[in-house]
This record gives C-alpha cells, sequence and structure tokens, in this order.
C-alpha cells in the first residue's frame, strides 16, 4: 500500500491515522543494532510504554536499551555465536531482534500512531533483519502501524572491499518490506558521519579514519572483531578488515608491541570476546595482517578455508612461523611449552594462571577457553586446574588449523 505516494508500508492496515512519528534509521554499519535502538528511544520519547516487555524479557530488553550489562545479562540465558559457531545468527540476536520487533508493533498500535522509518538502506543490517521480523510480527498478529521511506531505503554506504558487499543482503531485505528495489537501485551517498553512541561504533569508526595512526586503527579493529562477531555484524566486520588491511605495512615492532599490550589493557568484558577472533595469540606483525584475512574470509564470505589458508601464508612470511610444521620449540604457539615442562615436569596439572603462562597468553583467555569447551578443565577443591597433556592437544590442535 502507498502512503501519501511516498511512503511504503511494512504491513497493511485499515485504521485511521491518528499521528506520525518519523525516525532515521540510518546509523552506519558499524554498530549493530544502533538503528533499531534508536526507533525503540524515539518511540519512548513519544509516549510509548515498553514495561511490560521489559518486566518479561529483562535480558533482551537491556540489550535494546543498550544498557551497559546488557551482553552479561543476555549471555546468561541465550547462547553467542562463538558458543554454537554459528555464520549469520546467534540465538542471542535472534531473542533480541524477536523482542524488538514486537516492541515496535505493540508500541505503534498502542499509540494508534504511525511510524516511518527513514534511512534503512544505511542502517546495520541486524536492524534491517529486526524491522522484517517487525513486518512478520505484524501480519502474523494484525498489530502494527510501521512505514518505511522508500525514497532513501535505496541510499547505501560505499563498498570498502568486495568481502563487505552486502547489497543482495539489503535487497532481500527491502524487498521483504514491500519495496521493489533491484540491486541496480541501490545509490552510494557516503558513510554516516556521526556514529553510534556506544563502544562497537566507536571503534568502528577509529578503525576506518584514514587521519588515524596505523596503529590506533589496528587497535580498534581487533577489538571490533570481537565485540561485533558476537553481535553479529558481519558486514561491520568485513568494512573494518578491509580498511585497516593497506595500512599493516605501516606498523614497526615497536608497533606492535604496543598493539598487543593495548589491547590487553582494553580487553572487553568476558561476555563479548570471540576466542575465534583472540588478539592474544599474535606473535609478530605479521600475523595482525592473517587476522584480518580471517575476519575477511569467514564472516564476510564464509569461505572458512580460504581464510585460513591466506592466514598460514601471512603468517608463514614472520621469522619462525611455519603453522603446518612440527611442534617445535622454535614455534611462537608454542614457544613456552618446553621451558615450562621443566619447571612444570612432575605435575600432571596447572593452575588457570599458569596455563596462561604456558601457552603465552593473559589468565581472562584461558578461562574463556575453558567455559566455552576449547580446554577441558576441572576443579581441585575451590581452585580450576587443567592437564598439561590437554594444553598440549590443544596446541597441536591449533597447529593442524
Amino acid at each position: 500500500m502507498e502512503h501519501g505516494n511516498r511512503v511504503r508500508t511494512l504491513v497493511r492496515f485499515d485504521s485511521p491515522r491518528k499521528a506520525i512519528i518519523r525516525v532515521d534509521a540510518a546509523t552506519g554499519a558499524g554498530s549493530s543494532l544502533a538503528g533499531l535502538r534508536r526507533i525503540v528511544a524515539e518511540m519512548r520519547h513519544s509516549g510509548a510504554d515498553f514495561e511490560d516487555l521489559a518486566r518479561r524479557y529483562p535480558a533482551e530488553w537491556a540489550v535494546l536499551s543498550g544498557d551497559a550489562d546488557g551482553g552479561s545479562r543476555i549471555a546468561a540465558v541465550a547462547l553467542s555465536a562463538s558458543e554454537r559457531r554459528l555464520h549469520r545468527e546467534s540465538e542471542q540476536l535472534f531473542r533480541v531482534l524477536a523482542v524488538g520487533a514486537r516492541a515496535l508493533c505493540e508500541a505503534s498500535q498502542d499509540l494508534d500512531t504511525e511510524v516511518v522509518v527513514h534511512g534503512v538502506g544505511r542502517t546495520d543490517l541486524p536492524t534491517l533483519r529486526g524491522l522484517v521480523r517487525a513486518a512478520e510480527y505484524s501480519v502474523a498478529t494484525g498489530r502494527g502501524r510501521l512505514f518505511v521511506e522508500p525514497a532513501d531505503a535505496v541510499e547505501v554506504e560505499p563498498i570498502v572491499v568486495e568481502e563487505a558487499d552486502c547489497r543482495a543482503e539489503r535487497v532481500r531485505g527491502l524487498r521483504l518490506l514491500g519495496l521493489d528495489v533491484r540491486q541496480e537501485d541501490l545509490r552510494t551517498v557516503g558513510f554516516v558521519s556521526s556514529p553510534a553512541p556506544d563502544r562497537e561504533g566507536s571503534l568502528f569508526h577509529i578503525a576506518v579514519d584514514p587521519g588515524r595512526a596505523a596503529r590506533e586503527r589496528i587497535a580498534a579493529a581487533l577489538a571490533y572483531s570481537q565485540l561485533a562477531f558476537y553481535s553479529g555484524n558481519w558486514e561491520g566486520m568485513a568494512i573494518v578488515a578491509g580498511a585497516c588491511l593497506p595500512v599493516c605495512d605501516q606498523l614497526a615492532e615497536a608497533d606492535f608491541r604496543w598493539l598487543i599490550q593495548e589491547n590487553e589493557e582494553r580487553q572487553a568484558l568476558p561476555h563479548d570476546q570471540a576466542i575465534e577472533f583472540e588478539p592474544s595469540l599474535l606473535r609478530h606483525p605479521g600475523d595482525v595482517r592473517g587476522f584480518l584475512l580471517k575476519v575477511l574470509g569467514i564472516q564476510a564470505t564464509g569461505i572458512v578455508a580460504d581464510a585460513i589458508e591466506s592466514a598460514k601464508i601471512e603468517r608463514g612470511r614472520g621469522p619462525e612461523t611455519t603453522m603446518d610444521a612440527p611442534i617445535t620449540p622454535s614455534s611462537p604457539a608454542t614457544a613456552a611449552l618446553p621451558v615450562a615442562r621443566k619447571q612444570w615436569s612432575d605435575r600432571m596439572a596447572v593452575s588457570m594462571k599458569e596455563a596462561a603462562e604456558l601457552l603465552g597468553i593473559c589468565s581472562k583467555t584461558v578461562e574463556r577457553m575453558r567455559d566455552s569447551g576449547v580446554i577441558k578443565a576441572f576443579k581441585l577443591g575451590r581452585t580450576w586446574r587443567v592437564r598439561v597433556a590437554e594444553l598440549e592437544a590443544y596446541v597441536r590442535r591449533q597447529e593442524a588449523r
């Protein structure tokens, strides 16, 4: 149904119009759910009462509201992308989008108000999927007065690298919202200028800013990849990796040491750290390029084998880094093992702190590996222990990859 010959409906309804809420959802690809949060905030400002949803779905609502503890609360009730090894949508994101869709439809109906969403072409993809869920919810329940502005729905951000080209997915989403759009109809109009007011958005804009120092951009890219993996923002990850790859060659050894220290100091909360993208495992500047290639290959294209092969090639350019070679004292991933085994040769198991020293990574990383089942550990009294043989088996698995 056309509305004023300009606004296209996500859903159909027959009630008379009482009022209109207009929301600009052009938040850019940098921060997952930023567009959806903006719509919810605008509806709340207009008088929507979300107390019932917040009470019934506290964890999901904490994420939608942008609460600082939202990630830890949703982690307590739903599996993450890391825990399920999913490549598109984790259980956490699924639940958040479902609650968000219901919130938009119920609030617009209760307010007896039409909600017109602008800038859908330049919103983040999770928000676009959330709007599709809202349309589906409205069709199923008959509730909801949501519209999308077609004029700017075809405006998209520039494509940084081929792997970050998500135009086909955007077109699918727009068509599910009722717009007759083809990929050739999309127009590139530039990046959204203001970042979303959250950590993910801030890291994104630092990583893609050509005016920043190379080491600052790459530090932001490493931290961003961990956050965006959990929030399901594959497009943002690909944009950041593609933007930072050309500056990898500018990293000096001193910059690399600073990079590792900076990453450890700005460690994300345990719930939003992805073992799949763990900067603590980097051993030399060549590893950074391999890390970014892995981000591009796995998150944007899904071609896992090609991504890992590219990472291996890049690692092979550094000193003493042959990933396919047998485990030896010169292998960076296992360099600490021979020394440590002399120290603990009479011990079958070690503490989490000792395991971290053994592997040359931080204790928090070992604890996340334990919690996610990457390594098997056991409790002896009140202390967690892991067998030295288990750590050696883990290193062998890493080498085999």
